[in-house]
């Protein structure tokens, strides 16, 4: 009877041990809260700060690594954020991690408590690029690497960031886009307005005109793009005519009216007249070769012009 007691005994002392290791475990409650600093839309360049903070919401003490605070250390625990693309692909930090104090050292969090950190710069340590939205969150992190301490982490709430599209880029592509559309269906009798929609978005269409220019076969098609660049004057557009001037004669175009017409003549000439309105100057045959004339005027002044997207 003496033994069955006492084995009973000790069945109930470990029941009672197990439930007693099993509270601090139910009463550990440890969150993080972030919120975002900057506005929810940003510039290219401009930084991105966020405030966090942890709390032990519980009711037991905890012990964790003095580093669980602050930025994370070299031993996988402290402060992470997390920051993810639109895509939900994580973001690499390149911020190195902190070296951590001395091993074997922890610090009591108790219940109540809380600790923050504000206006941390993420752009430091993250590239936030342009045209998208991240995703971010804050994660306080406690490794059992030290004896004693939690094992566990806290993942704050995300916020989310944007970064604004220049808006000479956002033209630009969605004047390739117009360009594109235009000469896939090139009707001469029907440009006008395509023109006019592609002149509204001012130099940002000039490289699309550009590179257009450099791959069209078709004479009519070819003339519009070089009307068009003359009507947006920009360093660019002086570029693209000054090439096409210097190198435009020899080459073929489809005319449409056979034989061994090319019209490269043509629009040589179409090219002299756009590069005139752009420039304000004109030169004669009788002092030499128009195509040298314009290649040294374009040495000289081509960067008392405006780049196309706007200088930066």
């Amino acid at each position: 009877m003496k033994t069955k007691h006492m084995k009973s005994a000790a069945v109930t002392a470990a029941f009672a041990m197990a439930a007693a290791l099993c509270v601090p475990a139910a009463a550990q409650n440890v969150s993080a809260v972030a919120k975002l600093l900057t506005p929810e839309s940003v510039n290219v360049g401009e930084p991105v700060k966020i405030s966090c903070e942890v709390e032990n919401a519980g009711s037991a003490e905890l012990l964790v690594p003095p580093h669980f605070f602050s930025p994370g250390a070299s031993d996988g625990a402290g402060l992470f954020f997390v920051v993810k693309d639109e895509g939900g692909a994580p973001q690499r930090s390149a911020c190195p991690p902190r070296i951590p104090p001395a091993p074997g050292a922890v610090v009591p969090f108790r219940p109540g408590e809380y600790h923050g950190l504000r206006a941390f710069d993420l752009s430091q340590c993250f590239s936030f690029e342009e045209g998208k939205t991240y995703s971010i969150s804050a994660e306080y992190v406690s490794r059992p690497n030290t004896p004693g301490a939690w094992n566990g982490s806290a993942m704050s709430n995300p916020v989310a960031v944007s970064v604004k599209e220049d808006a000479a880029k956002k033209n630009a592509r969605a004047a390739a886009e117009l360009v594109a559309e235009w000469l896939n269906s090139y009707d001469y009798h029907a440009s006008a307005a395509a023109k006019k929609s592609v002149l509204s978005l001012g130099t940002a269409a000039v490289p699309a005109l550009a590179e257009a220019l450099g791959a069209e076969s078709r004479l009519l098609a070819a003339g519009d793009i070089i009307e068009l660049l003359g009507s947006l004057p920009c360093r660019e557009s002086a570029d693209a005519l000054v090439l096409f001037v210097v190198t435009g004669g020899g080459q073929r175009f489809n005319s449409g009216i056979g034989g061994e017409f090319s019209g490269a003549s043509i629009l040589v000439d179409a090219a002299i007249v756009s590069l005139e309105k752009i420039s304000g100057e004109r030169f004669s045959r009788d002092k030499g070769d128009l195509a040298e004339q314009w290649y040294a005027w374009h040495e000289r002044n081509r960067n008392t012009f405006k780049s196309a997207l706007g200088d930066r």
